[in-house]
């Protein structure tokens, strides 16, 4: 019975285990210095925001991304209040003639997803996880559309050495 208690005691110790229970080293401490401080701001490269009224044609709205080279755009009313998000694989399907002459507004958009200017790196990549959407929608505090953010800004922000540094269309939006 004792030799059955110790090998009871070792499972349990490898069952309970947490995988990863060593110390964060030197190069994880950088990592984690360099990302706490990245926001919404920061991450937004030189990338254009791409955002299309509720009155454009599908067309309209495919030649955007298409251009813009991105999956998505941010959907935005009269008022620049953004409203949905337009996934570019939800036309596919569709026929030449029916995205020349419908609407954005006359199909399923997604949800749209907003942050804030100084949303968190980590935050957003738990908000494209979730929602399952290319782009975020930067809102100033009005809630209006300030700019976007893709996935491939968050990626290319996280693999930057620059991420303290802003350019001419992040001074713009400060």
């Amino acid at each position: 019975w004792i030799v059955l208690g110790y090998i009871i005691v070792d499972i349990k110790d490898v069952v309970t285990k947490a995988p990863y229970t060593t110390k964060p080293g030197k190069e994880d401490r950088i990592i984690a210095e360099r990302i706490k401080d990245l926001t919404s701001l920061k991450v937004r490269q030189g990338l254009p925001d791409v955002v299309i009224g509720l009155d454009d044609t599908l067309q309209q709205a495919v030649e955007k991304c298409v251009n813009l080279d991105s999956q998505g755009a941010v959907v935005v009313d009269k008022y620049n209040n953004p409203v949905r998000t337009f996934i570019l694989r939800d036309v596919f399907l569709l026929s030449e003639e029916e995205i020349a002459r419908t609407h954005v507004r006359d199909i399923w958009l997604e949800q749209v997803v907003t942050i804030g200017r100084d949303t968190g790196i980590s935050d957003m990549i738990k908000l494209f996880k979730e929602y399952r959407v290319p782009i975020l929608c930067i809102i100033d505090e009005q809630g209006k559309f300030s700019g976007t953010v893709r996935e491939r800004e968050v990626l290319m922000a996280l693999g930057s050495g620059d991420t303290g540094k802003l350019t001419g269309k992040q001074k713009a939006l400060q």
